[in-house]
């Protein structure tokens, strides 16, 4: 599978100086999804099956991970890590998808982007789940879903523990639902509760 590098510190800087421009927008356009990835879904449907020149296929109905949004092309991952694709937006339900969260966030919500986030270690929880597959060299997986230990961040991305293997690995922000966690804490969820990254038992 194809490597796909994650927010640069360059680009964590631009968001957190676009983002209150787009917190108070009624909804997101594709140009606005594009360049701020912490409104991008996790996961999405192909709903006009896709094939490619390898031989691979999507079928319609199908869910697969994103991985990035670009202004003409979609970079998804199949969900158990065998494959990644670029396909074209209107074959997915991504921004949709992403309205439809968008709808349900608070102006406060909506403020905490991943620049915001990153600064914020107050919100991080102790514990995150991994919302894309990873491979981690040949044979082990990282399924989404999984829970991992949270250690630090080092500019780009974020530091974890897998623990029932005891191996650390760098993940993207938006490999992880950090972020989703840390506004549930803002909304005052009763269920969300964030330590400070290992200062949990």
């Amino acid at each position: 599978m194809r490597r796909v590098r994650g927010v640069s510190r360059i680009a964590f800087g631009i968001l957190v100086l676009l983002l209150p421009a787009i917190a108070g927008a009624e909804s997101l356009s594709w140009r606005k999804l594009v360049d701020h990835p912490e409104f991008w879904p996790h996961d999405c449907h192909v709903i006009k099956a896709v094939s490619f020149e390898t031989g691979a296929s999507l079928a319609s109905g199908d869910t697969v991970s994103v991985l990035e949004v670009r202004s003409k092309e979609v970079l998804v991952v199949t969900t158990d890590g065998t494959a990644s694709f670029s396909i074209d937006p209107e074959k997915t339900d991504l921004l949709e998808i992403a309205n439809r969260e968008w709808k349900k966030l608070s102006p406060t919500q909506r403020d905490l982007g991943y620049g915001a986030l990153i600064k914020r270690t107050d919100l991080w929880p102790s514990r995150v789940a991994i919302m894309a597959p990873v491979l981690l060299g040949q044979s082990e997986k990282v399924s989404p879903g999984e829970q991992v230990s949270l250690l630090g961040f080092d500019g780009s991305r974020f530091l974890v523990s897998l623990d029932r293997i005891d191996r650390r690995f760098q993940v993207e922000p938006q490999r992880i639902d950090i972020l989703a966690q840390a506004r549930e804490f803002l909304a005052g969820k009763p269920n969300a509760s964030p330590f400070v990254a290992g200062d949990a038992n």
